[in-house]
């Protein structure tokens, strides 16, 4: 199978400064371990930066249902 090679289009080896959108906000952030840093903070910084500030950030939407098994001896209608 033949394939063409493209050249990026983008510099692959730029990084983020200190000025960069998001940046002060996301070096207080601890990423140290899985779920540390605050989700919806790191959401919104992740979202202006891929979307822009034109872009309005969408309003989350939280679907989980919780259900607990009954406890022992208790009648169904409790």
């Amino acid at each position: 199978m033949r394939y063409e090679v493209l050249t990026p289009r983008v510099d692959l080896f730029a990084r983020n400064t200190e000025a960069s959108p998001g940046a002060k906000r996301s070096a207080r952030m601890n990423f140290r371990d899985y779920d540390l840093a605050p989700e919806d903070e790191l959401n919104r910084v992740l979202w202006l930066a891929a979307k822009g500030p034109d872009v309005p950030y969408p309003t989350p939407i939280h679907r989980a249902i919780f259900t607990f098994p009954p406890l022992p001896g208790a009648k169904a209608d409790e």
